[in-house]
Formats: C-alpha cells, structure tokens, sequence
C-alpha cells in the first residue's frame, strides 16, 4: 500500500501514517463536497462519511465534478460514493442520504467517529454555527468552503482552549436559537431548530460559479486541513480572487466571552479518534502573528457556508475597518455594499501571483507560511 502513497510522503513535515487514520465527516456533496471527497480519497484518509439530502440536477453538472448526465436524479450520496470508487486506494466511504437537519442525531452520531468535520452545506448561519458546537463539543476541527464568481473562499477552526471557533469571527444570531444549539446541549438533539438563509441573501444561482473557483475552494480546504497536521501556523479565513490571481487571509482573535466556545461546557472533552487527532490539530494553527476577528455581516451573508455559497468578500484592499470598501477589487464591488465597525483584520497576508513569479507581502511582521 505504500508504494501508492510514496510521491506524497517525501514532501517535507508529510504526516502520511496519521493521514491514513483520519475519519472525515463530510456534510454535503456539491460544487465544494465533491472535489473534496476525491481529494480526501487520493490523499488515503481512513474513511469519508457522506452526508446530503440532494439529488443531482442538471445545473450541478458544470461544477460538481464527481456527477455526469447519467446522473442526474440519483441521490448524491449514492453517485457519489458509486463514482469515487476510481479514487479510493484505501479509503471506506460511507453515505448518508439524509436532511442533516431533520436528521440531526444522525448527523452528531457519525461525528462520534470523526475526527474532523468539513462543512459544505448550504443551509445558512445558524447551521454553520451548529456545526460549530458539534465540533466543540467532539473536539474537533471544523473546515469550511465557499465560491462565488471568480473567488474562493475558506475557513479552519481547531480545538483547543486558547483557539477561536468560527463564532468568534461572526455574531448578531439570535439568543433564543442560539440557546438551543450550544455545545452541552448540541449531542441531545434529534432535529436542529435552526431557521436557513433570510430570502435577502443571495446565492450562487444569481451570483454564479463554475467548477474552477469550486475546485479550488476545494483544494484550499482540504490543504489547509493537512497543513494544520503538519502544523503550519495557517490563516483562520483566507480568500482567493482568480480575477486577480489575489490571496488574503487573516487570523481570528480569542472572544472569551464567545457563546460557544468562550465557556468551555463540561462535555466537551474529546473521545475515541478525535481524542488523538485534537492535539495535533491545535498545535497547527495554534501560534501565528497577529489576529483578525469579527464578521458581524455584510450586504452577502458571509455567515452562510456550504456549496457554491455566494458569500461576500472582505475587500483586501481596505485599509480600516471602519471604512471598509470594495473599491478597486475585483468581483466584490457590486456585491458588498457595507460591512459593520466591529470588523477586525490585523497583520493581513497578501499574496499576489505575477506573471510568473509568487511575492508574500504582509502588512506588519507577519509571514506565510510559518512553521510551528
């Protein structure tokens, strides 16, 4: 089995044995899922478990690279895992043809096995945050992705007491659902009482995207996920622009009083797989200069993940918070029109991609990548 693995395992800081033991709960199998169960398999994780409620429609086909015509009407958990049968070497897939919301207990109880969880369903904030809990409460990493237009955007959280969660980037919920959802009382839920997206947001049907921005959202995610095993100090959230070949990305501050991991609740010590994985994970993207935080909303929800989501983009050319703007980046400056005070992004790291040289820019001592 190692031979198939050998080109991979020469790469510098490569952790290939713990790879091979990694149980990834993957929620959702679009634009984003898609690309990230092939790459999961060809990576050699341990298994992939498949959650998703669609089918596969005509309009996933430019994008969702894991479907064909023939697939079209078929459940796609169940085309997917028929179809990543090319890419398994070593990998046990699971699907789950199912509402992750209806079926929430089912949702927490394939969690029990993972030990990371990468979300890319569509459904809204308050979902997102749920996801959050759970992870907290297993201990585990949450990843997430995003594409729009011609950007890519992604998002990793890791365990630990002195990390942010992705709700200490993002607040205004509502307390009453929030009360619901948080990490003492996420485990016991059989249904998520979570409300989707307001009709005001806008999504990738009007927006659009196509596979390459899809692909590499993908690609992105599952990178920063294995670099964090490496324990490369990595952005919390990091943009791509392909309009501009443009990356930017910022690290989130500690919010101690934060609703679901300010408090550590008394269940959240983790258990089975994620208790060897936890560790490791938060020393990856433990220690890093500088920090960013708080993403209270935009004109595009940016609270909204998950498959081909059309969230907003924080202009990488604003140099205040308060004055945040899009003017002169592209894709973003008809689509954000404000995005709150409470925005904090500090020691930004650029990255531009010239012709045919890479130039790291940062805007205060920080450098990418750093090596814990």
């Amino acid at each position: 089995m190692e031979k198939y693995f050998q080109r991979q395992s020469k790469v510098a800081d490569w952790k290939d044995e713990e790879i091979a033991q990694q149980v990834i709960l993957l929620l959702g199998v679009g634009g984003i899922g898609c690309t990230c169960a092939m790459a999961l398999c060809r990576l050699g994780v341990k298994k992939v478990i498949l959650v998703d409620r669609d089918v596969v429609e005509e309009s996933n086909l430019n994008r969702q690279i894991l479907f064909g015509v023939k697939d079209v009407g078929r459940p796609k958990v169940e085309a997917a895992a028929e179809n990543l049968q090319l890419h398994c070497i070593r990998t046990e897939l699971v699907a789950h043809h199912i509402d992750a919301v209806e079926h929430w207990d089912l949702v927490v109880n394939a969690a029990s096995e993972a030990t990371a969880v990468f979300n890319a369903i569509d459904f809204g904030a308050y979902f997102d945050l749920a996801v959050t809990s759970l992870c907290v409460a297993r201990g585990l990493s949450y990843t997430a992705a995003s594409s729009y237009s011609h950007s890519s955007i992604i998002e990793r959280f890791v365990p630990g007491a002195d990390e942010p969660c992705w709700v200490c980037n993002n607040s205004d919920f509502d307390p009453a659902v929030v009360a619901q959802v948080t990490p003492d009382k996420i485990l016991s839920l059989k249904r998520l009482p979570v409300p989707p997206h307001p009709p005001t947001d806008l999504t990738a049907a009007q927006v659009g995207s196509s596979v390459c921005p899809c692909s590499i959202a993908s690609h992105l995610m599952v990178a920063g996920w294995v670099n964090g095993l490496c324990k490369y100090a990595l952005p919390h959230w990091a943009m791509l622009s392909l309009a501009e070949f443009n990356m930017s990305g910022f690290r989130v501050d500690k919010n101690p009083h934060c609703i679901i991991c300010g408090t550590p609740p008394t269940n959240t010590t983790p258990s089975g797989p994620a208790a060897a994985a936890a560790p490791a994970e938060a020393a990856g993207a433990g220690a890093g200069a500088g920090a960013g935080a708080g993403v209270d909303g935009v004109a595009v929800a940016l609270l909204g993940r998950g498959a081909d989501h059309a969230a907003g983009t924080l202009a990488p050319c604003s140099p205040e918070p308060s004055t945040l703007s899009t003017t002169g980046c592209a894709d973003s400056s008809e689509i954000i029109e404000s995005a709150r005070p409470s925005l904090r992004r500090r020691n930004t790291l650029k990255l531009t991609l010239p012709a045919a040289s890479f130039n790291t820019r940062t805007a205060s001592s920080c450098e990418a990548p750093s090596k814990l």
